[in-house]
């Protein structure tokens, strides 16, 4: 589909209707997320935003939190490693949890998400959905819970456990466990 030299209502206007895919070129700065907040709640469907870098979906992430304000449109990034794979550095903790906040948002939440992202994180391998399902543990304060069971899973899932939490993926264990 084309649109040369239509304004960006009349995109705004022919983007819902459409099929199949649209190239819309000839957007710069933050005319792209004045293009996303206004197209994404007619859509009624995940927006994927793919960019080259990570500080280009950073940029456009807060664009788009600057023209959605009153809106609530649900924005989450999902960030690259950004390790070479030459190097033998473990991944960052607080990246791998961003990564698997996202991945479980994207099977729950009930509203259609806009996800931005970059090449270089799609190339990246992620958890399988049936795996991250089977993971999730929802528990709540004073709910009974068998103890040795969420230990076990939390170790299972790569968490640590500590003396005292202090980065994403550690665990510490207080109380008895009667």
């Amino acid at each position: 589909m084309k649109l040369l030299g239509h304004s960006i209502e009349d995109l705004l206007k022919t983007i819902p209707h459409a099929e199949g895919r649209i190239n819309c070129t000839g957007l710069s700065g933050a005319e792209r997320s004045y293009v996303l907040s206004r197209v994404y709640p007619g859509l009624k469907r995940p927006l994927f935003v793919v960019c080259a870098t990570a500080k280009e979906a950073e940029v456009i992430a807060s664009d788009i939190r600057f023209f959605s304000q009153d809106s609530g449109i649900p924005i989450i990034t999902f960030p690259s490693y950004d390790i070479l794979p030459f190097k033998p550095v473990a991944y960052h903790a607080q990246t791998a949890c961003k990564r698997i906040e996202t991945l479980y948002r994207m099977l729950t939440d009930s509203q259609p998400l806009i996800v931005i992202t970059t090449v270089s994180a799609l190339l990246q391998k992620v958890i399988p959905r049936q795996v991250l399902a089977r993971f999730a543990e929802y528990i709540v304060a004073g709910e009974e819970i068998d103890r040795e069971e969420v230990i076990q899973k939390l170790i299972q899932g790569g968490y640590q456990e500590t003396v005292l939490v202090e980065d994403p993926g550690d665990f510490a264990i207080r109380g008895g466990a009667d």
